[in-house]
């Protein structure tokens, strides 16, 4: 609950339903048609003021919609933010020392004081110029992975909370991405979870491949199930998607388990359960035990040239670990450095395309 008209808190309030709500939509639950229900609920969440201010502004009797509740309070959280700097830096000037306050007098008239400030009718999103920030903006959201990193830092913005007023490693905001498996500066998911892109990838013209496979799991019935995992010395433990671990309805263990990565991104894992992962090229099976997690990491970007010219051996394309490794989709899983090296094999085949090579694993060859 909000219990201030403070940035700080409203932004709070904000990165968490809008996580919620974006949780709900990927669980296929009909968000669209539950404006009243959400909309009540965290109205009771906000402090007098900014409910007023809400109230104030309705100029119809219509019942009004989730999405412009969210706008309001992204636009809100935009005025207070721009309105407490202003504020702290007049405090600043305050306590500075008065020199040379006779000749301050004397040429007041030709030094008049002056403030900038902006409001919410003037906020530019850097992505579409629309009257919202960046991380309402739906082009943006819309857009891959790697060019919403790369117009994070053309518009020079914050990669943990999208400020302009600062960068990520003075940035004060303990919200960060409750989604995301990699750091921020990666995926500019407000992005959660560590580790998944940052090791074990190769790379070509700017574009980077993670180690993935397409594996067979072991449902609660013993029936098997495929399912794309990425190979991570970098994490100590492995994880599963929120939506894998209810497809094979095994048994769970209760936990609670802070998980910590790069930029102290934090998040909690509540759950783990025992999977049999067993490979779908070679005779290899191996137990795992798997923190469930509302999500890995993003659908991983596609590579537009497809793979015919990279000069892999035909002999060994039926053999790939993932046959669509340069194409998108989910992570299922994350197979971290408890078995990652009992996993690789001593083979290993440069394919003369800049950095790319074949690198064989029990599950098969990864690029």
């Amino acid at each position: 609950r909000v219990e201030a008209c403070q940035a700080k808190e409203l932004q709070g309030l904000y990165s968490s339903m809008s996580a919620h709500v974006a949780a709900l939509e990927a669980l296929g639950q009909p968000v669209n048609s539950w404006d009243a229900w959400l909309i009540t609920i965290i109205l009771r969440k906000l402090d007098h003021a900014t409910s007023h201010e809400w109230q104030v502004r309705r100029t119809n009797t219509e019942l009004p919609k989730y999405s412009e509740l969210q706008q309001f309070l992204s636009s809100r959280c935009v005025a207070l933010e721009s309105s407490e700097t202003l504020r702290h830096t007049s405090d600043e000037d305050k306590r500075k020392p008065e020199t040379n306050s006779s000749y301050l007098k004397g040429n007041a008239h030709n030094h008049p004081r002056k403030a900038l400030y902006t409001t919410n009718h003037n906020v530019k999103c850097e992505c579409c110029a629309g009257e919202h920030r960046i991380y309402a903006c739906s082009k943006f959201k819309e857009m891959p992975v790697g060019s919403r990193v790369q117009k994070v830092r053309e518009v020079k913005l914050c990669f943990n909370c999208f400020s302009n007023m600062h960068m990520a490693d003075v940035c004060k905001s303990k919200y960060s991405c409750r989604v995301s498996t990699v750091n921020e500066e990666a995926t500019t998911e407000k992005a959660d979870n560590p580790n998944a892109k940052v090791l074990c990838a190769a790379q070509r013209v700017n574009h980077v491949f993670l180690a993935t496979a397409i594996v067979s799991v072991l449902d609660r019935y013993g029936e098997k199930r495929p399912c794309r995992v990425v190979l991570d010395s970098g994490s100590q433990i492995n994880f599963v998607s929120r939506k894998m671990a209810r497809l094979l309805n095994l048994a769970r263990e209760k936990v609670e388990l802070p998980v910590t990565g790069i930029g102290a991104n934090r998040t909690h894992s509540t759950a783990c359960i025992t999977i049999d992962v067993l490979s779908r090229i070679k005779e290899f099976q191996v137990a795992l035990v798997c923190h469930v997690l509302p999500t890995i990491v993003d659908d991983l970007s596609p590579h537009a040239d497809g793979k015919s010219d990279w000069n892999i051996p035909k002999e060994l394309n039926s053999q790939l670990a993932d046959p669509l490794f340069h194409s998108s989709g989910p992570i299922d899983m994350l197979i971290g450095g408890g078995v990652f090296f009992d996993i690789l094999e001593t083979r290993r085949i440069r394919l003369g395309t800049g950095s790319l090579c074949l690198q064989d694993t029990k599950f098969g060859w990864v690029i």
